[in-house]
């Protein structure tokens, strides 16, 4: 297989994961809509679902070799643990945004707090996925780094596409709700 047919397939794999992640959000809109929170969120089995979706992806993508394999659990386990961590801060912020529309008082205070602690959090997170990758991607080939480079960049870009629409979508509520 030439290099230009299995790139168009890794970003083929990379757009479709990202499709069907938006795809299932989108079907699983019912947990904080149904709070009156306004937000989707996807339920925990689903996120699991998801996160062993991207994880599967990821693999196919850069297609270990057997003596690469022993670098690959520890990766799993730091994508998990970041996602079930990220699961459970918006569980939390979804539980004190419902407080907060029932009439419960917000503490300024304690929403930086929560902040900080979620950005800590997701810090700590985000080197352990770090320190995972490290050792497999020095063990990459110039080919595996090359389809690793390029489905990140393609995800990435999708993913900063929908956060910008997202953030248009809350600015244009916030106006129509002065």
């Amino acid at each position: 297989m030439s290099k230009v047919p299995k790139l168009k397939t890794i970003v083929a794999l990379g757009t479709a994961l990202f499709i069907v992640g938006a795809a299932h959000a989108q079907q699983q809109a019912g947990h904080l809509e149904s709070q009156g929170a306004g937000h989707q969120m996807l339920s925990q089995e689903n996120m699991k679902m998801l996160t062993d979706a991207r994880l599967n992806v990821a693999k196919a993508v850069l297609q270990l070799r057997s003596d690469q394999e022993k670098y690959w659990p520890a990766i799993e386990n730091a994508v998990r643990r970041s996602a079930e961590d990220r699961y459970h801060r918006i569980s939390a912020l979804a539980s004190r945004i419902q407080h907060a529309r029932e009439g419960g008082e917000i503490n300024p205070i304690e929403v930086m707090q929560h902040r900080a602690d979620a950005l800590a959090q997701r810090s700590d997170n985000l080197k352990r996925v770090a320190e995972a990758w490290q050792p497999l991607y020095q063990s990459l080939s110039q080919d595996q780094k090359d389809r690793v480079r390029l489905v990140a960049t393609h995800v990435l870009g999708r993913m900063r596409e929908a956060l910008e629409s997202r953030r248009m979508e809350a600015y244009e509520e916030g106006e129509e709700a002065d």
